[in-house]
């Protein structure tokens, strides 16, 4: 799925010493639809919304949590 794609990219960038700049324009990528489903489930695994460490060492429990979220908000063609 394209966000979940994305999402990593933006965990992976954020761990990576990347200026904030370049995490705001890999996360600008993510569907509008998803950004709610996302954040949710990052905060359901305890992790701030800008904590990206803990976001990319949770990334399989965001990502699973969130996927069901994301295909019930988006459209398909979104959420590919």
């Amino acid at each position: 799925m394209r966000f979940s794609l994305t999402l990593i990219a933006a965990l992976a960038a954020a761990t990576s010493s990347v200026a904030a700049q370049d995490v705001a324009g890999i996360v600008s990528q993510i569907p509008s639809c998803a950004l709610t489903c996302i954040a949710t489930a990052a905060m359901g695994q305890s992790c701030a919304i800008t904590d990206y460490k803990c976001q990319c060492e949770k990334m399989s429990a965001i990502q699973a949590a969130a996927t069901p979220c994301v295909t019930t908000k988006c459209k398909p063609d979104e959420a590919l």
